[in-house]
């Protein structure tokens, strides 16, 4: 067992070291404005959802540790998230008895997020965040529950609550900070629901082989909502990192 599990952690910590550290060198920020950045245009329902850029690159310097910190913490609480939802979701479906345990588990990784924020955004809003995703949770266990009992109508119902819960958080995300642009935040929160609405129901149909393909696509998903979140506080907090 060993000779396999091993190798698989090498890969997963290698994949959350910031690209900073294995480049040596840090992307330079986009320059500060005085006006709050424009939103981008809604796309239609045929576009893919767009994400917020990282800052641009072309200068190199010296390792800037404070925001490698800041990326490989975001990282590692935005896989915790996907991994966790996806333990609560095996568990569900086969009817183990670690599901609560696995519950309050991922529950409490929604706190640790808004704790990573409230160092730049002050305590009370990283305890909003972390309601606002706790919430995003809790739909999706009603969720998984109306699915497991095939009510479709219930299922529909909770994945348009899903929906508004991910509009919330793109907007309370985007008035706290100028450069996370609501739209985009939002079309990258539906994409992580697609997503995983997606791995519920490769998981139910025994679909094992494409649950596996969607979940590197949910992971890789993850890292880009880390990005996105860990650059946007870079950008908007210049002088501390």
């Amino acid at each position: 067992m060993f000779k396999y599990t091993l190798p698989l952690m090498l890969v997963i910590v290698l994949t959350l070291i910031p690209d900073c550290l294995v480049a040596g060198q840090y992307h330079a920020l986009r320059p500060l404005s005085s006006t709050k950045p424009s939103p981008s245009p809604k796309p239609s329902s045929s576009q893919r959802p767009s994400y917020p850029t990282k800052p641009s690159s072309g200068e190199s310097g010296t390792i800037n540790e404070e925001y490698c910190a800041l990326r490989s913490r975001m990282s590692k609480l935005w896989t915790d998230h996907v991994w966790w939802t996806r333990q609560a979701i095996i568990s569900s479906v086969a009817g183990l008895k670690d599901i609560d345990a696995i519950t309050q588990r991922l529950l409490q990784n929604q706190d640790e997020i808004g704790s990573a924020i409230a160092p730049f955004y002050g305590e009370q809003n990283g305890k909003a965040f972390a309601t606002l995703l706790k919430k995003h949770i809790t739909i999706y266990v009603d969720l998984i529950h109306a699915a497991l009992a095939h009510r479709r109508d219930e299922v529909n119902n909770f994945y348009t609550q899903w929906e508004a819960n991910a509009s919330d958080i793109g907007t309370f995300l985007s008035k706290a900070n100028p450069y996370w642009n609501q739209q985009e935040l939002t079309n990258m929160f539906n994409e992580h629901l697609r997503l995983t609405a997606m791995e519920l129901q490769l998981r139910m149909n025994g679909n094992w082989t494409a649950d596996v393909t969607n979940f590197d696509q949910i992971f890789k998903q993850a890292l880009i909502m880390a990005r996105s979140l860990a650059d946007g506080i870079v950008n908007q907090f210049r002088t501390q990192f």
